[in-house]
């Protein structure tokens, strides 16, 4: 009798550590927000970011215009910008759009704008059983930030700024003005959240 009773002791005890193992809160499915490629703070918004961003080191406006036409330079140029490393049009490391517009996101572009340029300039390509990325032969997106040219700064917030400028002898598009916003993030980096043109 009493060898029944320790082991049903033991069985109770197993049947006590497996349950404990298995009520241990499943892991975590939704990824810790990332602070690279221009997110910050610690409330995510639909761009992919945040909405309470609040830059490390205070800089000067002027500092932070000129940081800011940099980057317009290098985001709104195709090769600089949302053209992903290729080898002859086949984009590198990805197999689906999901994830040219994550690695768009992570330049800095918003999620929104993200979403927007891999719709216009990629496409998936399955052959051989296999799915590739390809970079649709086009035009450019208009609308390319020309540093040596004058452009408005407009404080839409504390972090926010939105730059226009005139592109009036583009032969390409034809003439335009090109409406940016940017916003500068907590580690003092900046995100292209829109680009938008208006044809004149």
């Amino acid at each position: 009798m009493r060898k029944t009773m320790l082991a049903l002791t033991a069985a109770a005890l197993l049947l006590v550590g497996c349950s404990q193992k298995t009520e241990s809160p499943p892991p975590q499915t939704t990824p810790p927000p990332s602070n690279n490629g221009g997110t910050g703070g610690n409330t995510p918004d639909p761009n992919g970011g945040t909405t309470d961003p609040a830059p490390v080191a205070e800089k000067s406006e002027e500092q932070i215009k000129t940081e800011i036409g940099a980057k317009l330079t290098r985001m709104t140029d195709a090769k600089s910008g949302y053209v992903l490393p290729n080898n002859n049009g086949v984009v590198q490391d990805v197999t689906t759009l999901a994830e040219v517009t994550e690695k768009l996101r992570k330049k800095g572009y918003s999620l929104p704008l993200a979403e927007t340029l891999t719709e216009e300039f990629f496409k998936e390509k399955t052959q051989g059983g296999s799915t590739q990325v390809i970079i649709i032969a086009r035009d450019g997106y208009p609308g390319v930030f020309e540093p040596d040219k004058e452009a408005t700064f407009t404080k839409k917030g504390k972090w926010t700024w939105v730059i226009e400028q005139e592109h009036n002898e583009n032969m390409l598009h034809g003439p335009h003005i090109s409406t940016y916003e940017v916003e500068v993030l907590k580690d003092g980096t900046y995100r292209l959240n829109a680009w938008t043109n208006k044809f004149q």
